[in-house]
């Protein structure tokens, strides 16, 4: 599982959990744009990819949570 393909400025990854075969990636970035686009990044690594979560930060970023399927085989 290679994360550094979604590394940018103003991303920042607080959380990372796998458990079998999900892992679940918290973190925040400036915006809601860029959530989707970690989100668009990650889909080549992981089977299936979902924002579950995003909500405003109190200094104007996007907080967010993704949950991602590990790819089978």
């Amino acid at each position: 599982m290679d994360l550094t393909k979604i590394s940018r400025p103003g991303l920042s990854l607080t959380e990372v959990t796998v458990e079998r075969d999900l892992v679940l990636i918290k973190g925040e970035c400036p915006s809601m744009t860029d959530v989707q686009r970690t989100k668009t990044e990650l889909e080549p690594v992981f089977g299936e990819v979902n924002i579950s979560d995003t909500r405003p930060s109190s200094q104007g970023r996007t907080q967010f949570t993704i949950r991602a399927k590990v790819k089978k085989g």
